[in-house]
């Protein structure tokens, strides 16, 4: 079944059209909309392997995604190998189900997006770039309440998007960044589940993008639980970091999350984790796990200030305890068949270590 757009309010008085362009779904916003009166957009239904770019929407649109699924494939075969990486072979791909482009203000709510990126191989053979929702030119925008599972990236923020705010929302299985921010945009993510990712947040350009430093510019995590997972990277199993960063990488307030690391080694990208936490600026109310047995390994740096450790066991009561928790709290959210229900009459916004 393709997608089914409605359009209410503004949306009839302005009208809008969807151009197909070569397997493309196009949706482009034409005329003037009321000032006054947001436009709504429904999008439900499978979408299947068709890219949908929402681009020149009016400002402040909300795009309903309750009822969408979107497709994920970055890699035309399902064993990506240094002999036959992921841009060789026959299979389908959809690297960029969903990208907003030149949208002021744009509300997405919803949406389920489920992933066939390979897990188990190496990252240099896996890398066919892709991310589940890319946002480009539209600064302002909002969202609430994805589910976001098997991705490449999770969501990318490309230029001119400075202000992207992502709530209530639910990650898993990430293979790169759960976020990309490789543009230095401030950005907020709060009350957030990613459970399971190879990096938090790139906030590393590309060695040929000259942009400047960002050091008056800020990137929240308020309220997230973020566990990272060990895979293949160069030959070895590696986990990665919160913030992948360099030094023109912006300020980072992390408040009242979690950040777990799940990985049976210690190999990591220590450089990326010491520039990190020389960026935070007032932690506060933090834990920081290591969900292996044992200590925390030397090779992993750690937080200067505002963060609490536990490992072993008890770190991994705790982590099960908050993860389970947040689910409870969010029973609004798009499931996966495996994924656990929520128990509303159970939710706990904050757990302790007792």
């Amino acid at each position: 079944m393709l997608a089914a757009l409605r359009y209410h309010g503004a949306m009839q008085r302005f009208g809008a059209r969807i151009l197909g362009l070569g397997g493309l779904a196009l949706l482009t916003a034409v005329g003037t909309p009321s000032s006054s009166t947001p436009s709504v957009q429904r999008l439900q239904g499978s979408v299947g392997w068709r890219p949908l770019v929402i681009r020149a929407a009016p400002p402040g649109t909300l795009v309903d995604a309750r009822g969408a699924l979107l497709l994920i494939a970055n890699s035309r075969n399902e064993a990506p190998s240094a002999a036959k990486p992921c841009d060789e072979g026959s299979g389908t791909i959809n690297r960029y189900p969903l990208r907003i482009e030149d949208s002021h203000g744009l509300r997405l709510t919803g949406g389920l997006f489920r992933g066939q990126v390979p897990q188990a191989f190496d990252w240099r053979a896996t890398y066919c770039n892709s991310a589940a929702l890319s946002w480009r030119g539209s600064p302002g925008g909002q969202v609430s309440g994805v589910r976001i599972d098997g991705a490449w990236d999770g969501i990318r923020v490309s230029r001119a998007s400075a202000g992207l705010h992502v709530t209530g929302s639910w990650f898993s299985r990430i293979r790169d960044d759960a976020i990309e921010n490789d543009f230095l945009q401030p950005v907020t993510i709060e009350d957030t589940l990613i459970d399971g990712a190879f990096q938090g947040i790139s906030l590393r350009p590309a060695a040929a993008n000259q942009l400047p430093a960002t050091d008056e510019s800020t990137v929240t995590l308020d309220g997230v639980l973020l566990r990272l997972s060990a895979f293949r990277y160069e030959g070895e199993q590696r986990f990665g970091a919160l913030a992948k960063s360099d030094e023109r990488s912006p300020r980072l307030r992390v408040r009242h999350s979690i950040i777990a690391i799940e990985a049976a080694t210690t190999t990591t990208f220590p450089h990326s984790w010491r520039l990190g936490w020389s960026k935070l600026v007032d932690p506060a109310d933090n834990w920081l796990l290591w969900l292996g047995d044992g200590p925390f390994p030397s090779a992993l740096p750690q937080p200067p200030a505002g963060f609490r450790l536990l490992s072993g066991e008890q770190a991994r009561l705790f982590w099960a305890k908050a993860r389970q928790g947040w689910i409870d709290c969010h029973p609004q959210l798009a499931r996966l068949p495996n994924d656990p229900p929520s128990h509303p009459d159970r939710c706990v916004r904050h757990v302790s270590a007792d």
